[in-house]
């Protein structure tokens, strides 16, 4: 009996031995493989109104990278002291910039490209177009000053709001959680087994093809954040973001989604600015611009090119005309 004992046991050593080898090399050869997932205790519910948001002056991982929010929940920018306007920015995850370092994403080179503005980056992961009207109410009423909004649009904002923050996961999805954030080989055969960004895309897609009572719901959303800036006197300039996949061109791959938000956000009089045409003349390929394996969130090249395309295309001056 101890004889086959020892033998399990050896044999389990090996293959320990064996991934951990596998580990290594992946981690050698392929560090744009990324790590993934969020520690949730960045989070608390009720922040922003009924919506869910970072807590004050919290420090946390997020995609295997540290990101810090200060007094107003906000991620933590290098703003300047003395500034002659304020800009909001609404956004999801990613407007955060999950495993990007924050002063290379594009709330930042904002930033840095506008020195007598002051950035604030109201973005949160898992956010949707609700929790941006909730979000901005507050922006609003703490930032009377506030002379520009950029809503910044993904196709997943669609998806119904986050209301609460996800309490404490299963073993099964808590082991999932350690392997993606420690495990780069996991990463790995995930992507070898499925093409992420392309089911991505057809999930989030469909609502936009299909039409029915969720995209007219959005559109409704829209409207009230349109509402909302025009009672404050403020202008909103939605800034339309692609998806890796319509990017590479795959099969049943489209840009409707997005054509139907422009033509809808300008029936509503909302400026547009659609990044498609940016994206597609970078010259550089649809996996350089996004996270390995990723269907929306940018890379360091990704958020590069988010920035310069927006000071390219804003309106210059003052946004209220005063």
């Amino acid at each position: 009996m101890w004889k086959g004992l020892l033998a399990a046991a050896i044999s389990s050593l090996l293959v320990l031995l064996l991934v951990l080898a596998a580990e290594f090399a992946v981690r050698r050869a392929r560090p744009d493989i990324n790590h993934q997932d969020t520690e949730l205790t960045l989070l608390e519910d009720n922040a922003f109104g009924a919506t869910p948001g970072f807590r004050r002056n919290a420090t946390g991982v997020m995609y295997g990278l540290t990101i810090e929010t200060d007094a107003e929940r906000l991620v933590r920018l290098r703003r300047p002291e003395s500034f002659d306007e304020t800009w909001v920015l609404l956004g999801d995850s990613v407007t955060v910039g999950p495993g990007v370092p924050t002063e290379l994403t594009y709330a930042q080179l904002l930033q840095d490209a506008h020195p007598r503005v002051r950035m604030l980056n109201y973005a949160v992961i898992a956010w949707s177009l609700d929790n941006y009207s909730d979000a901005l109410a507050v922006a609003l009423a703490d930032h009377p000053d506030t002379s520009r909004v950029l809503l910044f649009y993904c196709l997943n904002d669609i998806d119904q709001g986050m209301t609460h923050v996800p309490g404490r996961p299963g073993p099964i999805e808590r082991v999932r959680g350690a392997l993606r954030r420690h495990s780069k080989l996991y990463m790995l055969l995930k992507e070898l087994l499925a093409d992420r960004s392309r089911d991505h895309w057809a999930i989030h897609s469909r609502p936009y093809t299909e039409g029915g009572a969720e995209l007219e719901r959005a559109f409704g959303l829209l409207q009230r954040i349109a509402d909302q800036t025009r009672a404050a006197g403020v202008p909103l300039t939605v800034v339309l973001l692609p998806f890796e996949y319509q990017l590479r061109g795959g099969p049943g791959a489209t840009y409707a989604p997005q054509e139907k938000v422009g033509a809808e956000l300008e029936r509503i009089g909302v400026p547009v600015i659609d990044l498609r045409a940016a994206f597609e003349a970078s010259g550089q390929s649809p996996k350089e611009l996004f996270l390995y394996a990723d269907a929306m969130h940018l890379s360091v090249a990704g958020h590069r090119l988010v920035a310069t395309a927006l000071d390219a295309q804003l309106p210059s001056g003052d946004p209220t005309g005063r």
